[in-house]
């Protein structure tokens, strides 16, 4: 099981356009990475088994790879760390059929939380993603990625940008922290304290109230 640590920022309506030319941050270096594409479906039950049991299903594609992640729902401290447990799967298909799934812990647990009820789709969330590793010393630190999200329930849609820094495993929360204050302190920007998940289910109980309502 692994646990991710980061930390969101709001972002006016065009993105942050300074992103791509800084170079430095305090004491850490900025090295550019090749910018991606994600695809993330979440799903859960009908009677939403997977989230009263504090757990979030993700489906991501990227690259051609198919990776099922699930996450516990996300604890925000004070300063706005987002912290949760997560266990992966890399699926040689996306199948919904959790039995077929490659033996893993990812497959065992989500069985006992569900056993063999259907899964159904709550929303699709579309990133592109322009990422920079945080760099000291030579030591890779942490991910700085600029998103634009397009958020997707039914007929529904969001679209925002946002700036998050993801704490890689050669650092600690101290690393996630500092580098946090300074994109704060010399950039002005504001803490996100809501997860994407979040803001994906608030989409869904609107699509589902606008269902009821017709």
């Amino acid at each position: 099981m692994g646990v991710e640590f980061e930390v969101k920022f709001r972002l006016p309506s065009g993105g942050w356009h300074s992103f791509r030319s800084l170079q430095e941050l305090g004491r850490f270096r900025l090295k550019p990475l090749p910018p991606i594409q994600v695809h993330d479906v979440y799903y859960d039950t009908a009677a939403r088994e997977l989230l009263h049991a504090g757990y979030g299903l993700r489906f991501r594609t990227s690259k051609g790879r198919t990776v099922a992640t699930l996450k516990t729902l996300a604890t925000v401290t004070p300063e706005g760390v987002q912290r949760r447990n997560e266990i992966e799967a890399l699926l040689p298909s996306p199948t919904l059929h959790v039995h077929a799934w490659p033996p893993s812990r990812a497959r065992d647990t989500l069985l006992q939380l569900i056993d063999t009820l259907p899964l159904e789709e709550l929303f699709v969330i579309e990133q592109y993603r322009e990422r920079k590793a945080v760099m000291q010393g030579g030591r890779f630190l942490a991910e700085l990625f600029h998103d634009r999200v397009e958020l997707r329930a039914g007929h529904l849609t969001e679209t925002w940008y946002e700036l998050e820094v993801e704490r890689r495993l050669d650092a600690d929360e101290e690393h996630l922290h500092e580098i946090a204050t300074l994109l704060q302190q010399e950039f002005g920007l504001d803490i996100e304290r809501r997860s994407k998940f979040h803001r994906g289910l608030k989409l869904r109980e609107r699509l589902d109230l606008t269902r009821l309502s017709s």
